[in-house]
């Protein structure tokens, strides 16, 4: 009973420090994930062009936001982007589109040659570039329980990779979003210069989804000098300043 009685006593002291030494594992992980993503955020800020791919598996079919399976595109500036890209109609057959985005204006090519004007006033820029509220900026201030930056190789370029939380506040942000929970994010940060080279986010964001439908989203060619196309080479965009 005194041997009982004397590791009873010893776990009661014990517990306390290793519950402590947990806390400061977990305060040391949360300030070196706040340390890189405070500095991503503020790489944002200083993006005036890129380059993107996207990708989404698996997706419903239809004509939703959603239903957008993959494609790629530039931003030669914040007020003038292209993305060709595809939306799954059905598990078999998938339909190509280009969206241009000219400002708060954008128009749409549903494969006919023909640009059509969106029912939009979002500058679809600002989802990557050239602004503190951008949908980039923004998930890099709101992710929640972000793990320590762990260094891994990615296309050759060392950079900061972290998982945590995307709570549903700020998937808010996405046109067509319908988010009731959190989602998984993983991100891959340049260790050198603090700019996003890619986002993978899983979960349910539009309606379609299911749980384990990924959304994978490249970046390249940050602040290079980029020229925005479409086939026939003149983008609908009426203000001719806007590559300013």
């Amino acid at each position: 009973m005194k041997l009982l009685g004397r590791f009873a006593t010893a776990v009661a002291l014990v517990a306390p420090i290793l519950s402590l030494s947990a806390q400061t594992k977990s305060s040391a992980a949360d300030n070196a994930a706040s340390a890189v993503l405070t500095k991503a955020a503020k790489a944002v800020t200083s993006v005036k062009s890129l380059a993107f791919s996207y990708s989404a598996k698996p997706v419903q079919g239809g004509f939703s936001v959603g239903a957008v399976a993959g494609g790629e595109g530039e931003a030669e500036s914040v007020n003038r982007l292209v993305f060709r890209g595809s939306i799954q109609q059905t598990p078999a057959l998938a339909m190509p589109f280009v969206l241009v985005g000219c400002g708060d204006t954008q128009f749409i090519d549903m494969g006919d040659g023909k640009f059509t004007p969106m029912p939009s006033n979002l500058n679809i820029g600002k989802l990557f570039i050239a602004s503190e509220n951008s949908f980039v900026a923004d998930l890099l201030k709101g992710l929640e329980s972000p793990t320590k930056p762990v260094v891994k190789d990615l296309d050759k370029l060392k950079t900061n990779y972290i998982k945590a939380k995307l709570p549903k506040s700020v998937m808010a942000y996405l046109p067509g979003a319908v988010a009731e929970t959190a989602a998984d994010v993983e991100l891959w940060i340049g260790e050198k210069d603090n700019l996003v080279r890619k986002i993978v986010i899983t979960g349910i964001l539009f309606n379609g989804d299911v749980a384990n439908t990924a959304r994978t989203i490249s970046l390249t060619r940050y602040n290079e000098k980029i020229v925005a196309k479409v086939a026939g080479g003149t983008l609908p965009c009426k203000d001719t300043s806007a590559s300013k």
